[in-house]
């Protein structure tokens, strides 16, 4: 499967076309602050990817496939067009950043989050969700 990523290609499609490659998993790409201070944060769906990234690239797609880790997914997509992202699970109704699970391939990502998600839960089958569990240092 290949995301396809080129300077004008809006923020919104980038992200739409992983959405419809991994249904239960959400990538969201980043900026820099404008003045150079602060934390980054979300890109505005309108915004081209020209906008925020830091390399130019003559590359246009990026091999994204059931074996890469949410960690080689996102290196790649930096290294490539100097673009940070985010990975989302969804996880019930709710999305949660991937953070503990970045060695998980992005089948085992979605196939969680399809479980995490299709199940009907009952009172005492509670499924183990790791995000939620974090140690907050």
């Amino acid at each position: 499967m290949l995301l396809f990523i080129h300077g004008r290609r809006l923020v919104a499609e980038a992200e739409k076309d992983f959405s419809i490659m991994f249904p239960f998993l959400k990538l969201q790409f980043l900026q820099y602050p404008i003045n150079g201070n602060g934390p980054v944060q979300k890109a505005r769906a309108t915004q081209r990817l020209n906008e925020i990234w830091h390399l130019k690239s003559d590359n246009s797609s990026v091999d994204i496939n059931d074996l890469m880790t949410v960690g080689d997914l996102k290196s790649t997509v930096n290294v490539r067009f100097g673009l940070l992202s985010r990975l989302f699970r969804k996880s019930g109704s709710a999305w949660l950043e991937v953070t503990l699970t970045q060695g998980w391939t992005l089948k085992q990502q979605n196939d969680h989050g399809r479980e995490l998600s299709e199940d009907k839960l009952l009172p005492g089958n509670v499924k183990e969700d790791y995000d939620l569990h974090r140690d907050p240092d």
